[in-house]
């Protein structure tokens, strides 16, 4: 029997490793699906035996963990184990700051809400002692000098950091990446993008810096359904500080390519059509964060006639990390604008509502609605479709020429970018 099965929801994978690490180099075993499920495995046998060859269940508790059906299966299974907690089956560690309701908020959990690294460890280990105490776990235990010594990877970052908006260094303004069952890598999403857009020291900057726009641009359900099993699904996003000037620094630069953007599919467009667009996006994001991903078939789905869980999966691997990245760098409001999904619209709206509530709870904190009410929205819902498409083309394919042109175009400095505007 190992001690712990550590129950996450994805976009908390962070703090499970970062729980797991800490717990075996101290001399516990732990069973952690980003470790021990191997591809091709049974999911809910995975974890059906995990639950049961342990001795006890950590829920690394957030909003979006209270939020998942399969994690409240683990807990609720763990918790049927030992109802008056007498043996501690269930141990909750709370990792965001969230308002629990129902069961859960009934069991005294390990809270490393607003602590450092070092109180974090700290607090884990005493709360999890063997005997059911207080006592902290040796940092060193002794270990068996025949057997196999079990350590894993440092985690590079301690998940509960608060990011510096100023003094370290930015960024990158374009990531892509394919997605996993573990979400938009964290390791892309731990600094702060914008840190070089506006002066800290002024104060009525740092006001106008407070509010975000994201343009979320996921296939229409239409696409979906219509997809091979083989191939990535891409999606993008654009979080702009100002979308309206991006906008129009867009529109001027296009010049005679303006119609080819708003009318010819990219993937119809000639090749002279695309860098051009594709630079000028580059130069009117100037201030902005572009985050493209791929999401393989694996995590869509067999059945794509019903695409509402293909956009689950979407939202939480993906839009997920880009709120929580947000809300840490100190955005207090987050405005979101969707790309129409045709007759999913509503599901797509619900989902994304629900996500955004879990980061920004206060009122007029988030506003979710379609880009179509806004002629920037449409613009840079269009961008971030193009964005998409190059992206997608890359894992598809492994053609790097437009993701290559993006990473060059947005690592340029500023103010001497290589785009010419066009003539008037």
């Amino acid at each position: 029997m190992k001690d712990f099965f550590i129950s996450y929801a994805g976009p908390d994978r962070n703090w499970a490793e970062w729980i797991a690490w800490h717990l075996e180099e101290t001399g516990y075993t732990t069973v952690l699906q980003a470790w021990d499920f191997v591809p091709g495995s049974n999911f809910v046998l995975e974890m059906s035996d995990a639950e049961i060859q342990t001795n006890k269940t950590i829920a690394v508790l957030s909003a979006s963990y209270v939020q998942r059906p399969f994690t409240r299966s683990e807990w609720s299974a763990a918790f049927a184990r030992d109802p008056a907690g007498e043996n501690r089956r269930l141990i909750p560690v709370r990792v965001a700051e969230f308002q629990l309701e129902g069961l859960l908020a009934q069991i005294v959990y390990v809270d490393l809400v607003g602590l450092d690294e070092a109180k974090a460890r700290e607090v884990l280990l005493a709360g999890l002692g063997r005997d059911g105490s207080k006592r902290a776990v040796p940092q060193s235990p002794p270990r068996f000098p025949g057997g196999v010594i079990h350590s894993v990877k440092r985690p590079q970052s301690y998940p509960g950091s608060h990011l510096e908006v100023g003094g370290k260094k930015s960024l990158r303004r374009f990531v892509h990446a394919k997605v996993t069952t573990h979400g938009l890598l964290d390791s892309e999403l731990s600094g702060n993008p914008y840190a070089s857009s506006f002066d800290m020291t002024d104060s009525q900057v740092v006001d106008s810096s407070e509010k975000i726009f994201t343009f979320f641009w996921l296939p229409n359900a239409e696409v979906l359904r219509s997809r091979q099993s083989s191939v990535f699904t891409p999606a993008a996003a654009i979080c702009a500080l100002n979308p309206a000037a991006a906008a129009r620094t867009f529109n001027r630069l296009l010049g005679p390519y303006r119609k080819s953007f708003l009318e010819v599919a990219p993937g119809k467009m000639r090749n002279e059509e695309k860098e051009h667009i594709l630079a000028s996006m580059a130069v009117a994001l100037q201030d902005s964060f572009v985050a493209a991903v791929t999401i393989p078939p694996i995590l869509c789905g067999s059945d794509r006639s019903t695409p509402a869980f293909v956009y689950q999966v979407m939202i939480d691997l993906f839009l997920f990390p880009l709120l929580g990245m947000h809300r840490k760098i100190g955005f207090v409001q987050f405005h979101l604008r969707l790309a129409s999904v045709g007759k999913c619209d509503p599901i797509v709206l619900k989902l994304v509502k629900r996500s955004a509530k879990a980061f920004y709870q206060k009122r007029d904190a988030t506003s979710v609605e379609f880009a179509e009410r806004e002629e920037e929205g449409k613009t840079l819902i269009r961008m971030a479709r193009l964005f998409a498409w190059a992206v997608g083309h890359f894992y598809n394919s492994g053609d790097t020429k437009w993701v290559t042109l993006l990473e060059q175009n947005f690592d340029h400095d500023k103010g001497s970018s290589r785009l010419e505007e066009p003539m008037p």
